[in-house]
């Protein structure tokens, strides 16, 4: 099934996420952090790119972007210089990222305030620590104002950085909700595999349209939530909805 071509918002701002190749860790000490974040910081200034925020995880990272149409021309260049230096470091061969990157188009304020709160809050979701003590995400450059992330667009938006932090360490009424009762992600994951017959469920937006339709349909029987089923493929929630009642709409 071909690819379909990426679509670029209005606005010019994405969620960006870049995964290891096959889940593999891409950052095996801080060294290979601090280089990662020395090449973003590189190339955003060559192409003139905002990072409004970030997050380094073991085998995959989060970047909120105001890029516009020079987003895969970064993301081609931070790869390959990251890249060549990871495998020179570890004298290895081969890819490091997975191909297809993920891109979700953000073309409101308040979705933008989500996506960072998500963004930011990830090391405390995946039960590693607290927002406030991760070292690798664009916290710390919202607490003390220094760094090359612009997050002051995003505290403009909310009031001011205070604001903005009471915001990002709320805890997602919503999001608790949807997700009470659902099997843990690794299950899930599981869960997807058996169903579309996938090694990596982020392939699911892929299949042709009555086959993804129907795995999402028995993703939901077995008890996966739509957050939960957004996060693990990457397919929008509203789309994810309109799946699960397929005589809703178009999916």
């Amino acid at each position: 099934m071909p690819r379909r071509n990426r679509q670029f918002c209005d606005s010019g701002c994405y969620h960006i996420i870049t995964r290891g190749v096959n889940r593999q860790e891409i950052f095996h000490d801080d060294m290979d952090r601090f280089k990662y974040l020395d090449t973003l910081q590189r190339f955003t200034l060559e192409l003139d790119v905002d990072v409004l925020a970030y997050c380094l995880m073991d085998n995959h990272v989060h970047l909120l972007v105001q890029a516009g149409d020079v987003l895969p021309m970064l993301i081609k260049k931070i790869a390959s210089s990251y890249v060549y230096y990871f495998n020179h470091k570890y004298d290895r061969i081969g890819h490091l990222f997975q191909d297809r990157y993920h891109s979700k188009p953000i073309e409101n304020e308040s979705y933008l305030l989500t996506a960072a709160r998500y963004i930011l809050r990830n090391p405390e979701k995946a039960g590693v620590c607290p927002v406030q003590e991760y070292l690798w995400s664009s916290w710390h450059e919202l607490e003390s104002g220094e760094g090359f992330c612009k997050t002051q667009l995003l505290c403009d938006i909310i009031g001011d950085t205070q604001a903005l932090k009471a915001f990002i360490l709320a805890e997602d009424e919503s999001d608790t909700a949807d997700d009470r009762g659902a099997p843990k992600d690794a299950s899930a994951l599981n869960i997807l595999k058996r169903i579309s017959g996938l090694e990596n469920p982020e392939d699911i937006p892929k299949l042709p349209r009555r086959k993804r339709v129907a795995v999402i349909v028995e993703a939901k029987k077995a008890g996966l939530t739509i957050r939960q089923l957004s996060r693990l493929t990457g397919l929008n929630r509203n789309t994810i909805q309109r799946m699960s009642h397929p005589g809703t709409g178009s999916c």
